[in-house]
């Protein structure tokens, strides 16, 4: 039986808060990542879509934010775990990419729709 974290809330945002700026300095993705966060939060502050659009692109944006810090989580410890090159740890490493172009792409679409439907009224 696993052991419950008891440790205070607190140790635990500063733990995930260090995990997010570890993912910021070691991979390009995740900086790739916050910059588009930030351009397309912008755009939706100037563009003022629907309370709704706004929502669903801002939950998207942050949780293509996710998607990027999980695979880069993957890739580093498959690359630790597994330094020589392998086909398996290739295609494993490949998915998580897949994973986040999927829900980028999707993300990137709700926000056209958003701002289109901004730019429409």
């Amino acid at each position: 039986m696993a052991v419950l974290d008891t440790r205070p809330m607190v140790a635990k945002i500063r733990d995930s808060l260090s995990g997010l700026n570890a993912g910021v300095r070691t991979d390009k993705a995740v900086r790739n990542q916050m910059i588009f966060t930030a351009v397309a939060t912008l755009t939706l502050l100037i563009a003022r879509p629907p309370i709704a659009w706004a929502l669903a692109s801002l939950s998207l944006l942050a949780f293509g934010l996710a998607i990027e810090l999980i695979n880069g989580a993957i890739e580093a410890l498959l690359d630790r775990l597994h330094p020589a090159a392998d086909p398996s740890v290739g295609t494993a490493k490949d998915m998580s990419a897949a994973a986040a172009f999927v829900t980028n792409a999707v993300s990137a679409a709700v926000l056209a729709c958003a701002v289109g439907i901004s730019v429409s009224r």
